[in-house]
């Protein structure tokens, strides 16, 4: 790729990655929000917190891979602007991510303390974060709908609505938090279980908005569910190929993730805490990172679906390149910015020195995880190698840093920002795992069908 070519084409990445950039900031500063309004009061509400969100941060990555395997052949379909196929796929994946809110809803609703003791073994901390648990537990199906048709949208570049969406809901959150946690404006002041109601209202909020623009407003998909409620049978069946795996994907890799927590959940209330805020920091570290490895999965995904595999080889060259210094920027900027954030939170001091060197280890990997993300979700599973992203994913997690990470901390109780380091070594042997894939220009695929062909296959059979 000339340079005038791709300074063009990081241009339109940078259009399409700016608006996921400032919905990721947004989703990131309402967790913050949540974090720093349960820190006034006290540690162990911090850490009830952080473990109650263990549960919905599996759920979320369980429908994330259901929306990405979906966004996979939608982004594909929208290379070749079928818009029919796309909205039949909208009604599978909502079908899906529907039924497994629901399971998971009545999971934590009804068996709160048993789930959280997957986690940590700390009595307070279970018993204030089963509270916040039945409460929001039932923002899960709200979630689940908003979450699938969003990111479907995203995928055939409606960007805005997704960033007005989240925004809004942001400020409903906050504005309720700071009512219900504390008693304001005549409420009663109700600790962690006003957290979790204002998350539950908010969420409720993003249903509606989202619905009403998908049913109302949006003049391209046109999506209707008396025209497309029936299932079309050979996308049904391209779905269960092409999707399930990436749902696998980031069921296991979430699993292996939440692992870290209950590893790190053995080692004292100080331990959680630090870590709570260390992973709402890297979530902010990351911003740039995932909405830019959102603008390359829509790219790469166009570029496939219409079959410019040379074109899309040389611009995943450059996001790779791009994703290195969007890593290492980031992960500064936090890290410099740290020791003014833990401020904002009372802890005491040796919770912060936890914290502090927590942090050091997440800007040491950081640049790692972005060229792994951008690798990963944005050029190989976007380009159709759902079976060896899948594998270069959860392998090194599954069989490497999670064991020696248990060893570390279950064993020999080793310090925790050391026990971190370790759970995370995996992104080492990811990135040259990343690279070497891509360089070997296997993983470029044509996911998509045309009506004629769909309809020869029905005839078929």
């Amino acid at each position: 790729m000339e340079l005038r070519n791709r300074e063009h084409f990081l241009r339109q990445l940078m259009l399409l990655a700016i608006p996921i950039m400032f919905q990721n900031l947004i989703s990131v500063s309402l967790n913050m929000v949540d974090i720093l309004m349960i820190g006034q009061l006290g540690e162990v509400n911090v850490s009830a917190a952080a473990m109650a969100n263990q549960p919905f941060f599996i759920f979320t990555l369980f429908v994330f891979g259901l929306s990405s395997g979906s966004c996979v052949l939608t982004s594909q379909y929208w290379g070749r602007k079928d818009i029919h196929s796309i909205n039949k796929i909208i009604t599978i994946s909502l079908c899906f991510s529907l039924g497994l809110s629901l399971l998971f809803s009545l999971l934590v609703c009804l068996f709160p303390s048993q789930v959280l003791r997957i986690y940590t073994n700390e009595a307070d901390v279970i018993a204030q974060g089963a509270k916040y648990l039945r409460i929001v537990g039932l923002s899960y199906l709200f979630n689940a709908f908003s979450t699938t048709v969003l990111s479907i949208l995203r995928s055939v570049e409606k960007l805005k609505i997704q960033l007005y969406v989240t925004g809004s809901s942001v400020a409903v959150n906050a504005v309720l938090n700071y009512i219900f946690i504390f008693g304001k404006l005549g409420a009663p002041a109700m600790g962690i279980e006003g957290a979790a109601l204002a998350t539950l209202i908010a969420r409720i909020y993003e249903f509606a908005f989202t619905a009403f623009y998908l049913f109302r407003v949006d003049s391209l998909l046109r999506y209707r569910i008396q025209k497309y409620y029936r299932m079309d049978r050979q996308i049904f069946r391209d779905f269960i190929r092409y999707c399930l795996p990436v749902i696998f994907n980031e069921l296991v890799w979430g699993i292996g993730i939440s692992f870290h927590s209950a590893m790190i959940g053995r080692l004292g209330t100080g331990s959680i805490t630090a870590y709570s805020i260390t992973s709402t920091l890297e979530r902010l570290a990351t911003v740039a990172v995932y909405g830019f490895t959102g603008a390359a999965s829509i790219t790469i995904g166009k570029l496939a679906g219409m079959s410019e595999f040379d074109k899309a080889y040389r611009c995943a060259k450059t996001i790779l390149k791009s994703s290195v210094v969007l890593g290492l920027v980031c992960g500064g900027l936090v890290y410099l910015s740290s020791p003014l954030i833990l401020k904002l939170y009372k802890i005491d001091d040796s919770t912060r020195a936890i914290a502090m060197h927590m942090i050091l280890v997440m800007f040491l990997i950081i640049t790692f995880r972005a060229i792994n993300n951008s690798g990963i979700v944005g050029i190989l599973r976007a380009g159709g190698d759902i079976k060896r992203s899948l594998m270069i994913d959860i392998l090194p997690l599954i069989f490497l840093s999670n064991p020696a990470g248990a060893v570390c901390a279950l064993g020999f109780q080793v310090y925790a920002p050391v026990v971190y380091l370790v759970l995370n070594s995996d992104q080492l042997i990811k990135t040259g795992l990343v690279l070497k894939r891509i360089q070997s220009k296997k993983w470029m695929n044509n996911l998509t069908r045309t009506r004629e062909q769909a309809v020869q296959n029905v005839e078929v059979e």
